[in-house]
């Protein structure tokens, strides 16, 4: 019973948290001036594309990966067992050309150093502690 409870309130927390990123969430942009397609590429194969603008902060294509990502989860042979895997997962956003990690959730996309298209890897990071 234990088990379940912790469980269920892992899975509460990550239900929250991603309705705040839900919440969170600016429209697509059109593109035009200021705005770049961003490739999403994920660990566990999933890849998404999307258009950001360059003055918006990088929190922004968090918010964008952690609803795509529950989204597919909750479409697993084990939505719960999905769920609970991105709930204990810590990631950051790295791209190798050019090479940049947008590690600084408050850094406009331009001032990360994102100009132009590119594409952008989730890497999974080790939890401290």
């Amino acid at each position: 019973q234990e088990e379940a409870d912790a469980k269920s309130s892992v899975l509460d927390g990550y239900h929250a948290r991603v309705e705040e990123a839900r919440s969170k969430l600016t429209p697509e942009p059109d593109a035009g001036p200021g705005v770049v397609v961003l490739r999403l590429r994920c660990p566990d194969g999933l890849q998404l594309t999307r258009r950001f603008r360059t003055d918006g902060e990088v929190a922004g294509i968090y918010h964008y990966l952690d609803v795509e990502r529950c989204s597919k989860a909750e479409t697993a042979a084990d939505p719960d067992e999905a769920k609970m895997a991105l709930a204990n997962e810590e990631y950051s956003l790295v791209s190798t050309r050019p090479k940049l990690s947008l590690d600084d959730k408050t850094a406009t996309i331009a001032s990360a150093g994102v100009t132009t298209s590119c594409a952008l890897m989730v890497k999974p990071v080790a939890r401290e502690g």
